[in-house]
């Protein structure tokens, strides 16, 4: 893709995104080049090196046919970069796949663009016979909303929902519409977003503790928005227990499962006074989400409930960043050492909305502070692509 200077917002995403579509959602290792050829400057390109006399050389990975060929382009350096005989790294070695990254608004616009890929799999014939099978590029959206990760770097509900509603855009429906996809004018083509989502439901019905997991950390409104939106019929009752979605039978009859159930009451910390409150956090360690939800109303979120999370390691980075206006205002941020683990938090940032925070806060310090770990987190996504080019 020759560089073009009228691209818009979007159109430079999608093409900073396809220049590292394997990159993105593959564990696949490889290099990164200068190439003036594309958008962004540089490409990607899938390698694997083997140790030869005491060095590990690099080759570059090309498929010929049906054949694979490899063509040896260097030697990898302790610091990652390729050398081939200069002065000059010619690469950069990339062991690791970018999904683990945070840009969630990039992982859901990809996956959204992946998903009505022309491209999906189908049989090759020759002379009525099946040759082989086309790439399926539709395979790599449902492999980015399936992907589980223990860090919380993979696509979450909500994100799941958020492709949805990209491909629901006007101007998104009518790209696919007139590239000849779906049979209706009206309804935007969701591609394999659908029946993605029900492997994704099935998964987790077929293992309880995982749906349990989801209504723990905040998002059974969501999981049933999921099961609502592509018509998801659950194998057993116990999909519907574990949501507490009560269950009335259809207009036409069709539903058997759960139908007139009591489903059991949401945990509630409701009548608890403020200590106890504390002693609950403390205890049960929840994350922040969970501890909002089951705040009472009379007791909110005070200055003790805030400081017993942060004792527990309820907030995450992340988290201690958002709140930071609700440090301030309940007088935390003055705490030495609720400060020092705010101060940790930041420093550790790979999230560019602290510079929206930083508005919201009454502190010229705090606020600089905030700014500073914007600056970091755009620094750091700048040198994954382009720290080796000096």
């Amino acid at each position: 893709m020759p560089i073009q200077e009228n691209l818009g917002p979007a159109e430079r995403i999608i093409g900073s995104l396809l220049t590292y579509s394997d990159h993105l959602y593959h564990g696949r290792c490889g290099v990164v080049s200068s190439d003036h050829r594309f958008g962004v400057g540089v490409r990607w390109e899938p390698v694997s090196y083997k140790v030869e006399d005491g060095q590990k050389v690099v080759y570059k990975l090309e498929k010929v046919g049906k054949k694979s060929r490899r063509t040896r382009i260097g030697v990898l350096t302790e610091d990652n970069k390729v050398m081939n005989g200069g002065p000059v790294p010619i690469a950069e070695y990339r062991p690791s796949y970018a999904f683990d990254q945070e840009h969630r608004d990039l992982k859901v616009v990809l996956a959204a663009f992946m998903l009505v890929q022309a491209r999906k799999g189908a049989a090759v014939l020759d002379a009525g016979k099946i040759a082989f099978y086309d790439e399926d590029y539709r395979d790599v959206g449902e492999a980015m909303m399936l992907i589980r990760r223990k860090d919380g770097k993979d696509l979450n509900p909500k994100l799941l929902l958020r492709i949805h509603d990209v491909l629901r855009l006007p101007a998104i429906a009518a790209i696919n519409h007139d590239l000849g996809f779906g049979l209706s004018a009206r309804r935007p083509f969701l591609g394999r977003w659908p029946k993605t989502v029900e492997k994704w439901l099935r998964h987790r019905e077929q293992n309880p503790r995982m749906l349990d997991g989801l209504v723990k950390a905040g998002f059974r409104t969501t999981v049933m928005e999921l099961a609502r939106r592509i018509g998801y019929k659950p194998e057993t009752p116990y999909f519907f227990e574990a949501l507490r979605w009560k269950q009335c039978q259809a207009e036409d009859g069709r539903r058997t499962l759960a139908i007139g159930e009591a489903v059991k009451a949401a945990e509630s910390w409701a009548g608890l006074s403020e200590m106890q409150v504390c002693e609950k956090i403390v205890a049960q360690k929840p994350d922040w989400k969970r501890i909002v939800g089951l705040l009472p109303k009379d007791v909110g979120v005070t200055r003790a409930v805030v400081a017993a999370a942060i004792e527990a390691a309820c907030l995450s980075d992340k988290d201690l960043i958002i709140l930071t206006p609700t440090l301030e205002e309940l007088g935390l941020l003055d705490v030495p050492d609720v400060r020092g683990r705010w101060e940790q938090a930041v420093k550790a940032s790979d999230d560019m909305r602290a510079a929206n925070i930083a508005r919201n806060v009454q502190s010229k310090q705090v606020a600089e502070k905030l700014q500073e770990a914007a600056d970091i987190a755009v620094q750091k996504a700048v040198e994954e692509v382009h720290g080796w080019i000096d």
